[in-house]
């Protein structure tokens, strides 16, 4: 009997398969995104060795192009699926929405997608250290949400807006955490700003709420600019006063309490100290408070 059989895939080993799956579901990540997210800060090289035939074999590639100098030094590759990369995945049940063809896209949008990624992370690394109490049970990625874009109704005319990210935190004992992720990297004006905020409060109680199955979650602005600490809480104060103003020109302030701001750069801090130490500012507050 003459014939020839199909290739069979060769197996992978445990670490590329998750590296693929976290590249299905975050989209584009550095190789120190990778080691944070998947194994713990100590583990780079070992990531890396398991990088390499991902992208000798066309399932990954990395983006050649050189984002600007960050106030943490010079930037690396950021990696991302090929289709062949999610055909691989199909084969294994897992199906990937989209496929941005980020090496081809700007600079501002790359650098934007890293801090909600970041910002993801650290509840990911939150979890990975304290399983047995931390879930992430839900991840809404911004390149997925801007393709479906929430319709809110803004003084009479609708509006089109979808959030940088949505988490839904587990936490043993307690009720889950929702967070509605904004990033700000500092380029937005005041008119831009205020109508975010004003759109915010519209959809808050109706379109948010069938979108996500709550109304009960924090609107989290996580701020870097790039440009180091002392530009990001500037900025941060500058959010905030736009945020007062536009509240209370819409008699909101009582929602105040639901808007949390910080500076804390997500990259630099574990997960459980991003979220459970005092790194945030409630709109009308003061004080430092935690995220939890």
């Amino acid at each position: 009997m003459t014939g020839t059989r199909e290739a069979i895939p060769k197996p992978r080993p445990i670490l590329e398969r998750r590296i693929l799956r976290g590249l299905a579901d975050l989209h584009y990540l550095s190789g120190a995104q990778l080691t944070r997210l998947l194994v713990g800060p100590k583990s780079d090289a070992y990531v890396r060795r398991h990088l390499a035939p991902l992208e000798r074999e066309g399932l990954i590639r990395h983006d050649f192009r050189q984002l600007r100098r960050t106030n943490a030094g010079p930037t690396e590759h950021y990696y991302y699926l090929t289709v062949k990369g999610m055909q691989w995945l199909a084969g294994e049940g897992i199906t990937v929405p989209i496929r941005t063809p980020l090496a081809a896209k700007r600079t501002l949008f790359q650098e934007h997608m890293i801090l909600v990624n970041n910002t993801i992370i650290a509840a990911c690394e939150w979890s990975r250290m304290e399983p047995e109490r931390i879930t992430v049970e839900t991840i809404g990625h911004e390149t997925v949400l801007k393709r479906d874009p929430l319709v809110i109704p803004v003084d009479g005319k609708p509006v089109r807006y979808a959030p940088d990210a949505w988490l839904t935190i587990g936490i043993r004992g307690e009720n889950a955490l929702n967070l509605l992720v904004e990033c700000d990297r500092g380029t937005e004006k005041e008119e831009q700003w205020r109508g975010k905020i004003a759109c915010l409060m519209a959809g808050w109680t109706a379109q948010i709420r069938e979108r996500f199955g709550t109304d009960r979650f924090t609107a989290l602005i996580v701020v870097n600019t790039g440009e180091g600490e002392d530009k990001d809480r500037i900025r941060a104060g500058q959010l905030i006063a736009w945020t007062r103003a536009e509240l209370r020109a819409r008699g909101k302030q009582a929602w105040g309490d639901n808007l949390l701001f910080t500076a804390c750069d997500p990259a630099t801090h574990s997960g459980q100290r991003f979220f459970t130490h005092a790194v945030a500012t409630a709109t009308f507050g003061s004080e430092r408070i935690p995220i939890l």
